[in-house]
């Protein structure tokens, strides 16, 4: 008797991408510093990112569709206040292989996608697999750097209603802190704009508009359960740890060692010895550096028994509504990094604790 043929894959469905430009234009000159210590900077942290993604239920105010097209016009508009974020990577032109982050009016790529599963099936222990499918990401191009978006937003609507909100956001271009930030004021600007009318049904942006008949909706469709967009490491996945600390040195790397050493012992990856540091600041500029742990074993006591922290506590993005009072009803948070090794993140926000963040290997 011939076998049973096997059920096709459920797939996503790209239908549009977009960029998304500031409403202002950018002022010319402006830039964030990324310096490197100990040699150039490493290509896998070019495509090292944080990934967040919103779910929400649909309680039929307005079609996913709908939301992108909002989401368009409120984008723009916040963007004006944060030029960073529509900025392009580009190494310095004085030969000293430093890199910096111009501030253009390049933007940020805006993805509406549909999937053939529901929300519930992405919610569940065997949707993790395909949670990169809802947050787009392109590899940054090493040798041009300055045509790569850093900052990509995905509007995914499921199976059977509800939708997602995913956020791919380059390291480099800015820390999880800054984004979480950023993430608010939009989510404040957006509401501000729908209270008073500027958002409608028909905007130009909508998606229905791009659609031509006699062709397919869609630009690209992916299997789910395959590699996601990314060509740097498809198959490598990561495990964070997040730590808040007064720490009452300065000294970043001694910082850095210990608790790069907690976070391997809990997650017991001992061998481990190598990772790579970036140093965020107050002013945005950032420090990176390939380090070796310069006194294994040695830690200090006060941060030994460090508690762990949630990166969706931290970002306050629980209440990032889009459509009148639709709160989010679950929301993930993940550092994606492609290097082979450790990475570790130091974050100095204005006023408020040190953030640690250790991403290893999952082996």
């Amino acid at each position: 008797m011939a076998a049973a043929a096997a059920a096709p894959r459920k797939q996503i469905h790209i239908d549009v991408i977009q960029s998304v430009m500031p409403v202002a234009v950018t002022p010319p000159g402006q830039s964030q510093r990324v310096s490197t210590t100990g040699g150039p900077l490493r290509r896998e942290l070019l495509q090292s990112r944080v990934r967040i993604v919103l779910y929400y239920e649909d309680k039929g105010s307005a079609t996913p569709a709908t939301v992108g097209a909002w989401i368009k016009e409120s984008l723009s508009a916040a963007l004006a206040t944060e030029p960073v974020m529509a900025g392009r990577l580009r190494r310095e032109n004085d030969g000293s292989g430093r890199w910096e982050v111009k501030f253009n009016d390049c933007g940020v790529r805006l993805v509406q996608a549909t999937a053939e599963a529901g929300m519930a099936e992405f919610m569940s222990g065997d949707g993790d697999r395909w949670e990169a499918h809802l947050a787009h990401w392109v590899d940054v191009d090493e040798e041009n750097p300055n045509f790569s978006a850093l900052f990509y937003v995905q509007v995914t609507q499921f199976h059977g209603g509800g939708f997602s909100i995913g956020i791919s956001c380059s390291l480099l271009l800015t820390d999880p802190f800054f984004l979480g930030n950023f993430l608010q004021s939009w989510a404040r600007t957006h509401a501000a704009m729908l209270s008073h009318g500027q958002l409608t049904d028909s905007s130009i942006f909508h998606l229905a508009y791009f659609q031509r008949p006699g062709q397919s909706n869609h630009l690209k469709s992916i299997d789910l359960g395959s590699n996601s967009n990314s060509n740097s490491n498809p198959s490598a996945t990561n495990t964070t740890l997040l730590f808040a600390a007064n720490p009452e040195t300065n000294n970043v790397c001694q910082i850095a060692d210990n608790y790069f050493q907690v976070a391997t012992r809990r997650l017991r990856k001992k061998d481990l010895s190598n990772y790579s540091l970036i140093v965020s600041t107050h002013s945005g500029d950032k420090v990176v550096e390939m380090h070796t742990i310069a006194s294994p074993n040695v830690i200090d006591e006060t941060v030994s028994g460090a508690q762990e922290e949630g990166w969706v506590k931290q970002l306050g993005l629980e209440k990032m509504s889009f459509v009148g009072g639709n709160d989010p009803i679950r929301i993930s948070c993940q550092i994606v990094s492609c290097v082979d090794d450790g990475l570790v993140m130091i974050i100095m926000p204005p006023k408020k604790a040190w953030l640690i963040s250790v991403t290893v290997p999952t082996i």
